[in-house]
């Protein structure tokens, strides 16, 4: 957390999760972003508005993604799946297939 201010980490069923001290998970934050290895200020300006963070918010959860993308990426692809699954499965239920 000193290497990465406003970045706190928080437990939960999946594991520990960087997240803004302030704001939701670091993951959460970055799936926001088109291009993630190109932000530019007008998204980071756009985001802190949305989201009602600060721009340092947005720019502490660059800067953990950035050292650590691969850890970031993998919750991304992480909860990418469990939505298709979801998804997959109301449609099995409603009687429709997902192909």
């Amino acid at each position: 957390m000193q290497a990465h201010p406003g970045i706190v980490f928080r437990p939960g069923p999946t594991g520990r999760r960087a997240a803004l001290a302030r704001g939701p998970d670091v993951w959460e934050m970055m799936n926001s972003f088109e291009d993630r290895g190109h932000v530019t200020d007008e998204e980071v300006e756009y985001w802190a508005k949305a989201l009602e963070l600060s721009t340092f918010d947005v720019h502490a959860a660059l800067g953990y993604y950035s050292e650590y993308t691969k850890e970031i990426e993998d919750r991304i692809r992480q909860n990418d799946e469990a939505a298709e699954r979801g998804y997959a499965a109301w449609l099995a239920r409603q009687g429709v297939s997902s192909r």
